[in-house]
């Protein structure tokens, strides 16, 4: 399913067609563009390239490639900044990769716009849990560090 979306996306202008293309959505890449020149065609194929790329974000975030995820999540949200399915599969994306920060904010902002969604509700909770997990452990990885005293053993003695 993921080479159809990637197919489409690459039809549609909004996926470059070679490995190190820019592949972004603002310019014209090349003359076929011409046929997006009119603003309600451009209208169309942003509608049918945001469903292409929040599709392809699942997909990844099925297949476990969580970076191409992400990345396909901040492209939709570069067409619909406002897309929560867009921002709650990025977070998704973040949670998995390790990023906790990023997936709290991202899915602190799904959770928002959609406030009635228990799945975005579970998924936050588990990234706060696992974020407070981690930061508890970095306190204790770190506590011993500053208060054991003298690095070299040397005794300090106080001023006369």
């Amino acid at each position: 399913a993921a080479f159809a979306y990637e197919s489409a996306l690459k039809f549609l202008g909004c996926l470059a067609a070679q490995e190190g293309e820019d592949g972004g959505l603002s310019g014209v890449h090349d003359p076929d563009d011409a046929h997006w020149a009119d603003e309600a065609r451009r209208e169309c194929r942003n509608k049918l390239a945001l469903s292409c790329f929040l599709n392809l974000a699942q997909c990844e975030l099925r297949s476990d490639r969580l970076h191409e995820a992400a990345l396909h999540a901040s492209k939709a949200l570069s067409l619909d900044p406002s897309n929560s399915k867009a921002v709650y599969r990025r977070g998704l994306a973040h949670m998995g990769i390790g990023l906790l920060k990023q997936a709290r904010e991202d899915l602190m902002a799904a959770a928002r716009r959609e406030p009635r969604s228990s799945e975005v509700r579970a998924q936050l909770q588990a990234c706060q849990k696992r974020l407070q997990a981690s930061e508890q452990q970095d306190r204790s990885a770190f506590e011993g560090m500053f208060h054991r005293g003298s690095l070299y053993g040397e005794k300090v003695e106080a001023p006369c």
